[in-house]
Order: C-alpha cells, then sequence, then structure tokens
C-alpha cells in the first residue's frame, strides 16, 4: 500500500512538472520594454550635429511644447503608426526617439519604427532628463 501512494505522489509530482514546462514553452515570458538599441544624450548629440538625422519626440504635444530636442518633431506615440508615411518623406538616415525618461514610450516607439523598416532608428537612453542632465539643452521654438 506504501509503494502504490508513493507511485502516486511521484505521478503527481511529474504530472505538476510536465505541465509546468508546456506552460512555459507555450506562453513566453516577453519583457514589458521592447529590446532595442539606445544611444547616449552625447553620442546623440554628435549626430544630430553630423548627420541627416531625424529626431522624434515621442511624447505628449504639451511636453513637446514645453521644452524639446534641437530640430524634434513632435510624433506622440499615438499617433505614430499613422505618420509613418510622413517620416518616410523626410529620408533621414538615422532616427533618434525619445520620451521623458527613455524607459516606455521612447523604446516602444523605436521598436515599431525598426518593425516599420528603420533599423537605424535608436533610444535616446534616459529619455529628454538624460538630455538635460547631460547638460544639453531642450528648446522651445
Amino acid at each position: 500500500m506504501q509503494s502504490v501512494i508513493s507511485n502516486n505522489k511521484f505521478m503527481m509530482l511529474f504530472s505538476l512538472i510536465g505541465f509546468i514546462t508546456i506552460w512555459v514553452v507555450a506562453n513566453p515570458i516577453e519583457p514589458s520594454t521592447p529590446i532595442v538599441n539606445h544611444i547616449s544624450p552625447i553620442e546623440a548629440s554628435a549626430l544630430i550635429q553630423s548627420k541627416n538625422t531625424l529626431v522624434l519626440d515621442v511624447r505628449e504635444e504639451e511636453a513637446f511644447n514645453k521644452g524639446h530636442l534641437p530640430n524634434a518633431v513632435s510624433v506622440p506615440i499615438g499617433e505614430l503608426n499613422k505618420r509613418l508615411d510622413e517620416l518616410y518623406a523626410l529620408d533621414a538616415q538615422e532616427v533618434i526617439v525619445y520620451c521623458n525618461d527613455g524607459s516606455t514610450r521612447g523604446p516602444r516607439a523605436t521598436k515599431m519604427l525598426n518593425d516599420a523598416g528603420y533599423p537605424n532608428a535608436k533610444n535616446l537612453k534616459g529619455g529628454a532628463e538624460e538630455w538635460t542632465k547631460a547638460n544639453l539643452n531642450l528648446v522651445t521654438q
């Protein structure tokens, strides 16, 4: 009788491990923030000055109006897919995307652009906050 109980416990444990394994394989955990290429504020500043670079501010219009990176174009993330044709027309070699802190909207927008045919799109690490911490100026024009 004892061996039957032990075998049942073993089978239950084995079944549970099998179920968990199948569930994990079938439902992989995706990172909440997409994995994209990042660029530092100093690198971004040099790129903005030296190349045909599109600077894309994906914050809301109000935040953009309070201050943005030089030459930035405001395209709130909710409008990005609808405005891709506009961006294609700009024919930029490099794209720098940023939000407030570089942790959510910037990486999501960068991933969207990568998937839409902009392999050189990079997220500004730390967003507008890190830009100002690096003693780089925001503009309001």
